[in-house]
């Protein structure tokens, strides 16, 4: 019997190919999706899951409780690892992690351009990378030990096998390869090229204990089994108290507390976090859309299905006459249900293996499908396909199961207005959906716009920035600057430890005005007397720092506004002339203001900023070049003839400034890409559905038509006459999508400290581009149908 359902069902799709095809492609597609979107998901959810301890590995984070108000970092001090070490017996390792960026070496090629970690001998206890060659229990427990990962192990070694070679650390240092690791960490919060061991450096916990304030390592602890992370942190305090002294009872203290390591890549968001993370937010952004265009297929699916449902009777009159009981009738309209829908899921896994090379570009990803080790995908799918079948069945099982013999023979069968309304309110929902998506393509993209063009506080065209770190850069940063600025391209050069954009030191500070148990941590720039010249940033009291001067290397600073109101002074003329203990123990004066500029994206609020000449620490020249011709190809050929020259370690390292601060929205850019590419499936595939809806309209209404023709109707007439239905359901979804629309795009322009306003324009534009694709495809079909012979649909009245 259930192979006779089948039978029959194939024989109905291939008699009804129009609408098989358009329900097959539409479901198809939307399932394609949702398995693509579903695998980025579950790849982002599982960062640090696979590590063997993920469920006992915290990180310590750290709460610091400034004049200011509370600073909650990623970054904790030197000593603090040592302390839980002897502290606590239910912490079972302890763990460090800084990030260095000095220069590796071999044999006379000098690499400046790494992922470079340092960490203690417990790294690879907690996080057990697998190793492609050496052993990860001996691999850092010895000083001057390196491990690096397959990739960079190419790039430094070529053919080579790395093992046991010797590598230099800023030309001073030599490093021995201890172990190569089988691939380089794609689902971890922790991103490196290589990784040296900490007693390279100092000894195992031997740091001064007075460091408290030296906030620059990622502490991690593992704790035993069955120790509840609760009960440790409620002993934080005790330990602060006892090995911080007078230091904790200044208004600057710590409270800590531990975050679970699988918890870091979606849920944190602190201060100094070791990468870039991603956040749950765009989690529900992805997986609403996967639902969305998984909801709108699948009311294609069903609309269609009822739709073509009422067409069906006289079959059913005929069955029953046959002798044909309710319950089978019902099972056979089951059964073709289920089958469209399972021949729907097969070709949805086709076009997702197809895409995902397309999809793993859209979100630089390097996603696979292996289906087999991801169950809750399969589960996932074989429910959606269930369900969407077993749903689209059910109407048309219930409503045609029941018809009467006679009154379906004799032509008294009427489709019920239950079915219309149903469709309809589907249509509604599908296009409220597309119009959602249409309308956060456009307010995203206003957004970065805004971001990339708005006005920073300093010009960033025309500037590259040349990285200058090794034991030998630093010190002629000088003589590079003088011979670059010689040339007639060069317009001005500054140097700084690190580039505008990326990450700068939080210094502990103590202003004049406050007392001594009054301290904050504000953000310095370590940059020469050009920095303010170079980036064009107005100085609006004071001066500048001069050069050669050893007493402004010492004791001057410059701030901006935002520190000039955080101190408490009285405007920035009065700042000027202002004592700074700087750091805790460098004391000096202000002796500029310049007026706020915005150091890292427009996600974050212009913080306090303190600019200080420190020579010892500069890794980077920012070069600005005339802004006209091909000045950037001569001046860049200048720069790396000047370093030839001068006899500097590596390769030749640039980039542009403008491009760095674009990749700080590559995360939003790539958002807007994703809901644009998505947006155009949604109406894709709910364009799909109202053609099958139109043609199933204008195919039940083919008489009316010819009677039309034969009366005079025109061809535009009648197109109008049977696209207003169907477009009024798109206006009414407008009604329905542009608060929703508002609401969500709000929420989403709060993460930013300085965004657009919403135009109401946006809303109408996304429900005239609507309306107009509804009207286009409905239009086809009606079009067709207004041009076809009435003579045809009439010759049998």
């Amino acid at each position: 019997m259930l192979l006779n359902y089948f039978k029959i069902a194939f024989r109905v799709i291939a008699r009804q190919k129009l609408f098989s095809i358009i329900n097959i492609t539409g479901l198809a597609i939307g399932l394609a999706s949702f398995i693509l979107i579903a695998s980025y998901v579950k790849n982002e959810l599982s960062y640090d899951g696979s590590f063997t301890h993920a469920d006992r590995i915290y990180r310590v984070a750290a709460n610091l409780h400034l004049e200011s108000g509370p600073s909650v970092r990623a970054v904790t001090s030197p000593p603090m690892a040592g302390i839980i070490h002897e502290y606590f017996p239910d912490v079972e390792k302890v763990l460090r992690i800084g990030k260095s960026y000095r220069s590796l070496s071999y044999q006379g090629k000098t690499f400046f351009d790494i992922k470079l970690y340092t960490a203690d001998s417990s790294f690879f206890d907690l996080f057990d990378f697998s190793f492609a060659e050496g052993n990860r229990e001996t691999a850092l427990s010895q000083p001057n030990a390196i491990v690096l990962t397959r990739q960079a192990a190419k790039k430094y070694f070529g053919e080579e096998n790395p093992l046991g070679k010797s590598m230099a650390l800023s030309d001073t240092i030599t490093l021995m390869v201890t172990g190569i690791l089988k691939e380089s960490p794609e689902h971890s919060h922790l991103d490196f090229d290589c990784i040296y061991s900490r007693t390279t450096i100092v000894k195992p916990y031997q740091e001064p204990k007075d460091s408290w304030f030296n906030n620059n390592f990622y502490t991690y602890v593992l704790l035993k089994p069955s120790t509840s992370p609760k009960d440790l942190e409620a002993k934080f305090p005790q330990m602060l108290d006892k090995h911080m002294g007078a230091d904790r009872r200044k208004s600057i203290w710590y409270e800590l507390y531990l975050q679970p390591i699988t918890d870091i890549h979606l849920r944190s968001s602190l201060k100094a976090e070791i990468e870039t993370n991603s956040s749950m937010s765009v989690i529900y952004v992805f997986g609403s859309i996967a639902v969305f265009i998984l909801l709108i297929a699948s009311i294609n699916f069903m609309n269609l299905s009822t739709a073509k449902a009422a067409k069906r009777a006289n079959e059913v009159g005929i069955r029953k006459t046959a002798g044909a009981i309710r319950s089978q009738l019902m099972s056979q309209f089951l059964a073709e249900s289920l089958l469209l829908s399972l021949v729907s899921s097969v070709l949805g896994l086709v076009i997702a293996q197809l895409a995902l090379p397309a999809f793993n570009t859209l979100l630089n990803r390097n996603l696979t499908l292996n289906l087999m080790q991801s169950p809750e995908i399969i589960l996932g799918l074989a429910v959606v396909t269930l369900v969407v079948g077993l749903l689209a069945g059910l109407y048309p099982a219930f409503f045609l199961s029941g018809f009467k013999p006679i009154q379906v023979l004799k032509g008294k069968v009427v489709s019920g207005r239950q079915g219309v309304f149903l469709r309809q309110g589907l249509v509604v929902v599908q296009f409220s959906i597309s119009i959602i998506l249409i309308a956060g393509t456009f307010i995203i993209k206003d957004q970065i716009h805004f971001m990339r063009t708005q006005d920073l506080g300093f010009n960033k065209d025309q500037l590259v920035v040349v990285s200058i770190r090794g034991s030998e850069g630093t010190h002629q940063a000088e003589i590079i600057k003088q011979r670059l600025l010689q040339n007639s391209n060069v317009l001005a050069v500054s140097a700084s430890a690190e580039p505008l954009g990326r990450g700068q030191s939080v210094v502990a500070t103590l202003p004049e005005g406050w007392n001594e148990n009054q301290i904050t941590s504000v953000t310095t720039i370590m940059a020469d007397e050009e920095f303010i010249h170079t980036h064009q940033i107005k100085l609006i009291a004071g001066r500048n720092f001069t050069a050669n001067s050893s007493a402004d290397r010492d004791h001057a600073f410059i701030v901006n506004e935002a520190a000039v109101k955080m101190f408490g002074w009285k405007d920035n003329a009065s700042a000027v002339g202002k004592k700074l203990n700087w750091g805790l123990g460098k004391e000096g004066n202000v002796i500029g203001v310049v007026s706020d500029f915005h150091y890292f994206s427009l996600h974050k609020q212009v913080d306090p900023l303190i600019i200080h000449n420190d020579p010892e620490s500069y890794s980077y020249l920012t070069v600005r070049v005339k802004p006209d011709g091909n000045n950037w190809q001569r001046a860049l050929i200048t720069l790396e003839s000047e370093w030839k020259s001068l006899g500097m370690k590596g390769e030749f390292d640039y980039f542009f400034l403008d491009d760095d601060f674009a990749r700080q929205y590559q995360a939003d850019q790539q958002l807007k890409s994703f809901i644009s590419s998505f947006s155009v499936l949604a109406i894709f595939i709910g364009c799909l559905g109202l053609y099958g809806l139109a043609a199933y309209s204008t195919e039940q209404r083919a008489r009316e038509i010819g009677i039309r023709r034969v009366l005079g109707a025109s061809v535009p007439g009648l197109v109008a006459l049977m696209s207003k239905d169907f477009l009024k359901l798109v206006l009414i979804a407008n009604l329905f999508a542009w608060p929703v629309a508002w609401y969500i795009l709000n929420q989403w322009l709060s993460n930013f400290a300085f965004h657009i306003s919403i135009s109401v324009a946006v809303f109408f534009l996304a429900g005239f581009i609507a309306l107009l694709i509804a009207w286009f495809t409905v239009g086809l079909e009606s079009t067709k149908a207004a041009l076809s012979n009435p003579v045809d649909s009439l010759r049998h009245e």
